[in-house]
């Protein structure tokens, strides 16, 4: 189950196409928040083409009174052995379907990187990957943590940006616009000094990060500092407020609007420094990033939305771009900045790595049997091993 404008489908999509269809009959729950057709669409209408099923539930301007009970009715005459919530906490009128017991087993996962706090005799697992988990995560969730393999993605992946044959330059399959023509003068920032782009949501931008930002320009008189705009004035003048009272040179701070796929992927390109957001961090972000070469500087927290870019570098083999704390992300960062020969290592190894994060169909066989297990193993207050995961730590599946 999923809700109309979230880009869940482009992380599970992958996995929930390629599910063995001998083992599993899969039906997809969508949920209609805003009246809108779902940007999802040609997804679903090729899954259902494929012989999945695929239905709306519609709350758009209903009541709760009127909607919940006919969608629980409708969800319920499924009997289904599991029900899989990709993205719960980013829609209200989700979580409130979270609520009931609509089928056998229940299990919430990171579309939305965090707990349901729903109680685990109704929402029994939160489905999560191990690489970008700490050994205490079972702390963070009122579900049972279940855990995919370590060692490998723990999704299927498929690129959005392809390399010429040549390697000199690439195209946004989004947009299918090539950009290698694009340089620094095609943006409205000054072209010298050292660029240093986090492009994350504004939202995402806590106080702590601030002053990881402020250093960074301390230490590198030459950088600059490109950042997502904030769309209300209001608050884009808290924003501004927040840096201006730790004394940072605002010449050098350079807000972006919204930019074309083809335009941010030519950004990451040109710029000098890719700077992960703290404490939430990036994933899809990162993973386009990778794609173009982009060196991404990274500080782990402990929740599951700061450790994306960690568990990725992982898997390619890097440790050198993940930061132990904000001082040492600050160092790493005006290292790449200033350090050309080091920055242009990290981008090569990067673009020699990043190919081990796509079309991976271990994902899938892991997703498969994690699914399998679970369903089998029934609701986690009826699996002692689960049960116990305060003594036994989270369920892992090989």
């Amino acid at each position: 189950m999923f809700s109309f404008g979230s880009s869940v489908l482009q992380d599970f999509g992958g996995v929930m196409a390629r599910l063995p269809r001998e083992r599993f009959e899969v039906t997809f729950i969508y949920v209609n928040e805003q009246g809108n057709p779902p940007e999802d669409a040609p997804y679903l209408m090729q899954r259902e083409a494929e012989g999945d099923t695929v239905f709306l539930i519609e709350c758009h301007g209903k009541g709760p009174n009127e909607w919940i009970p006919a969608a629980r009715k409708r969800i319920g005459r499924l009997e289904l052995d599991m029900l899989l919530y990709l993205d719960m906490t980013m829609s209200g009128m989700v979580q409130q379907l979270g609520m009931s017991r609509l089928a056998r087993v229940q299990a919430n996962t990171h579309g939305h990187p965090m707990t349901s706090g729903i109680d685990r005799s109704v929402m029994d697992y939160f489905i999560s990957w191990g690489a970008a988990e700490l050994p205490s995560a079972q702390d963070h969730y009122t579900e049972a943590l279940a855990l995919l393999p370590a060692d490998r993605p723990h999704q299927y992946w498929e690129p959005n940006i392809i390399r010429s044959a040549d390697g000199s330059g690439f195209t946004s399959l989004k947009d299918n616009i090539p950009w290698s023509h694009l340089t620094r003068a095609d943006f409205d920032v000054p072209a010298h000094g050292h660029w240093y782009v986090c492009m994350q949501k504004p939202f995402k931008r806590h106080p702590q990060f601030d002053e990881m930002l402020a250093a960074v320009l301390r230490d590198d008189p030459l950088g600059r500092l490109l950042l997502h705009a904030v769309e209300l004035p209001l608050n884009g003048q808290i924003m501004r407020h927040r840096l201006e009272r730790l004394n940072v040179d605002m010449s050098r701070v350079h807000f972006l609007p919204v930019q074309p796929h083809y335009r941010l992927m030519a950004l990451y390109s040109i710029s000098d420094v890719n700077l992960d957001s703290y404490p939430a961090g990036g994933c899809t972000t990162t993973r386009e990033a990778f794609q173009v070469g982009s060196a991404v500087v990274t500080l782990p927290a402990q929740y599951l939305g700061s450790r994306w870019s960690t568990a990725y570098y992982t898997i390619m083999g890097m440790e050198d771009l993940i930061a132990h704390d904000a001082d040492d992300y600050v160092r790493l960062a005006v290292r790449l900045g200033t350090n050309e020969s080091w920055r242009r290592a990290m981008q090569k190894q990067i673009l020699d790595n990043s190919a081990k994060l796509f079309g991976r169909e271990e994902a899938v066989e892991a997703w498969a049997a994690l699914l399998m297990r679970l369903a089998e193993k029934g609701p986690s207050e009826r699996a002692d091993e689960v049960q116990s995961t305060n003594r036994l730590g989270p369920l892992k599946i090989d």
